[in-house]
């Protein structure tokens, strides 16, 4: 999870720092609430590929990813601002004197996410 989030997002998140968990000592904190969503939806993407194009009748009432979706994108979210935040203020550096950007070279150490939001247009789509 840390290096995949490194790589991905330019953030690793330590999961590897968090605590053991303990049968009578549950802890929850953000980081473990995130690899256990993720983990989560990714089972249910596994038992929807079973199921082929009819998986939808299974969810015909309530979506299953529903819940552990909102702890994903509650921990995504202020990493997509910050990105966008960087772009913008990387793009505003990179004007000439006429309001052009000028050419510039893509940064070899910069996250997959850095350079999603450089060939965007830079909006979230909620």
């Amino acid at each position: 999870m840390d290096s995949a989030t490194e790589f991905l997002f330019g953030k690793c998140v330590h999961s590897l720092h968090s605590p053991l968990e303990r049968p009578h000592q549950p802890t929850m904190d953000s980081v473990d609430q995130f690899s256990t969503s993720f983990a989560n939806v990714q089972e249910l993407i596994v038992s929807r590929m079973r199921l082929g194009p009819h998986w939808p009748l299974a969810e015909l009432f309530k979506e299953k990813t529903e819940k552990d979706m909102k702890v994903i994108d509650s921990f995504i979210q202020p990493i997509l601002e910050d990105a966008l935040e960087r772009e913008t203020a990387r793009k505003v550096a990179a004007l000439d004197d006429y309001g052009k950007l000028k050419a510039q070279d893509v940064d070899e150490a910069s996250s997959l996410l850095d350079y999603l939001v450089s060939v965007t247009d830079g909006e979230l789509v909620s």
